[in-house]
């Protein structure tokens, strides 16, 4: 059964997209089976991995509502071990196509029970817009990552996803949980960045990530090529970034797995 693990930040430009694309990469290039899911009707991710026969068709919507095998859907990438669910602006439409929809902030996690058993990770990335489509991301994944830019407001943004994982938690699941906080998009020769990093240190020690994300060129550029940059630059600092944060997420989630089998 698939680890899932869904990439969650009420704040754009936090580095959710380069953490999904890349994270899966890296977790493929570490010989894990791994499903990239595009839950952002933007479709980041199916862009920067040159899918973009999606925008025609309403295929994710399509298998949230029951008309669509969501196993027709995946697509092939570059590397051997990542395959793609892209998306395409029809989910946009989620709002209004799932709101008379019974528990419909389960219909993704139900659409992905198929597939589950063939791989070792789903990474799923998701809207920041707080509704349907992040619940249902939550709820399906259970593990949650989160990207903080190192900056004031960025920072302020932490407590609104707290919120809604704490609700979630009451309300839905109790065993959904925050993998780690990603400092992201870090320049430590900023004075704000070193003192965001300090106030992650302080207030989230227990769940802040060893691994950071700089700010980084390479990383950009990767995009106009279609490829993560472990793929783009694999000798860069940013690959082996990403490729570490891959390592730390794998171990912090087969641990987590361990302890529930062994409190059950």
């Amino acid at each position: 059964m698939a680890k899932k693990i869904t990439i969650l930040t009420s704040k754009g430009g936090s580095g959710k997209t380069t953490t999904a694309v890349n994270l899966s990469a890296a977790l493929a290039t570490q010989g894990k089976r791994c499903l990239l899911v595009d839950f952002d009707p933007q479709c980041s991710c199916s862009d920067w991995l040159g899918y973009t026969d999606a925008e025609e068709q309403s295929f994710i919507l399509d298998a949230l509502l029951g008309n669509a095998d969501i196993s027709d859907g995946i697509q092939q990438t570059y590397l051997d071990n990542l395959h793609l669910l892209p998306c395409s602006m029809h989910l946009f439409q989620a709002e209004t196509h799932l709101s008379n929809e019974i528990a419909n902030d389960t219909l993704l996690s139900m659409a992905l029970e198929p597939v589950s058993e063939q791989y070792d990770y789903i990474v799923i990335d998701v809207t920041p817009t707080m509704g349907v489509l992040s619940y249902n991301a939550i709820y399906a994944a259970k593990n949650l990552l989160i990207p903080v830019e190192t900056s004031y407001i960025a920072m302020r943004a932490i407590r609104s996803i707290m919120k809604v994982v704490e609700l979630m938690q009451q309300r839905r699941d109790d065993s959904i949980s925050i993998v780690g906080l990603l400092a992201s998009r870090v320049d430590v020769r900023q004075t704000s960045c070193k003192q965001a990093l300090e106030l992650l240190d302080n207030h989230f020690s227990n769940i802040l990530l060893d691994t950071f994300i700089n700010d980084a060129v390479a990383v950009k550029d990767s995009v106009a090529y279609g490829q993560s940059v472990i793929c783009y630059k694999p000798k860069s600092k940013s690959a082996k970034q990403f490729l570490d944060l891959a390592t730390e997420i794998d171990k912090r989630l087969t641990k987590s797995v361990k302890g529930k089998k062994n409190a059950a």
